[in-house]
């Protein structure tokens, strides 16, 4: 299964999507997926460590989910360093998200809010993408926790901006992203070690997030058991734009797909 750029679905991908995430509010998925983010928002999923093996959990319990309605179902990213994913006032954003004040996309009944502007927060850009996967270990690159993790929350603003963000479907577009961006540092790097839970960043403040490689994390899957996207079932669309912005930096070559020779 390939997870795609959310630009790069067809319409009937959009609909698809978006009758299983209707399917998954009626059945209060979502707002189970909301209070269990909030409640452990600061005891063990955010602020160490944990962060990127716990959301990649998150998340693929969310797919699989999604997959119980339409089995054809891949979960898309929102590739959000990108011009055509900056605005979500416009095709095919506007339809599908209903922009920012949620009117007339496919989920006007849910129960989020978002700004009505951007409140000057910009989205991440490709140079500060390329910067991050330069990163030459599991602790320096995981500090994208409060790099490109923020903007995207704050940029939308209303829900997105606290703990209950999993109640608007652009979360789960985003941090698809961010375990994209997970998955190709950990192609480009297999001799850095993929997971340590010892050292420190300025950021870290929750000690319950400092998860060892074996231990249970929130919902009881391990770090070490999320590592590998590929075992996991899933893989991630070809990114040319990003391979070229990293060549044009490095003058190497970057891996953005477990085979780069597949689009």
């Amino acid at each position: 299964m390939i997870r795609a750029s959310f630009t790069h679905l067809s319409s009937d991908e959009r609909d698809a999507l978006g009758a299983a995430f209707n399917h998954l509010w009626s059945n209060e998925t979502i707002e189970s997926n909301a209070k269990l983010h909030d409640d452990n928002f600061y005891n063990g999923i955010h602020w160490g460590p944990a962060f990127l093996p716990w959301h990649r959990d998150f998340l693929g319990k969310l797919e699989i989910a999604l997959q119980k309605f339409d089995p054809t179902i891949a979960l898309p990213y929102w590739d959000w360093a990108k011009p055509d994913a900056q605005d979500i006032d416009i095709s095919p954003w506007k339809e599908f998200f209903g922009g920012r004040p949620n009117i007339d996309g496919k989920f006007d009944h849910w129960t989020y809010s978002r700004n009505t502007t951007s409140a000057g927060w910009n989205l991440p850009s490709l140079s500060d993408v390329v910067g991050e996967l330069e990163a030459d270990s599991y602790l320096r690159f995981r500090s994208l926790e409060t790099g490109s993790h923020v903007p995207a929350h704050t940029w939308t603003g209303g829900t997105m901006a606290s703990g209950r963000s999993p109640l608007d479907p652009l979360f789960y577009l985003h941090h698809c992203n961010l375990d994209r961006l997970w998955a190709i540092w950990q192609l480009n790097n297999p001799a850095s070690v993929q997971y340590e839970h010892t050292g420190s960043l300025p950021s870290d403040s929750v000690p319950q997030a400092r998860v060892p490689i074996d231990s249970e994390m929130i919902g009881g899957a391990t770090p070490a058991s999320m590592l590998d996207h590929a075992a996991l079932g899933y893989t991630y669309q070809r990114d040319r734009e990003l391979e070229e912005a990293w060549f044009a930096k490095n003058g190497t070559a970057l891996v953005t797909h477990v085979d780069p020779l597949i689009a």
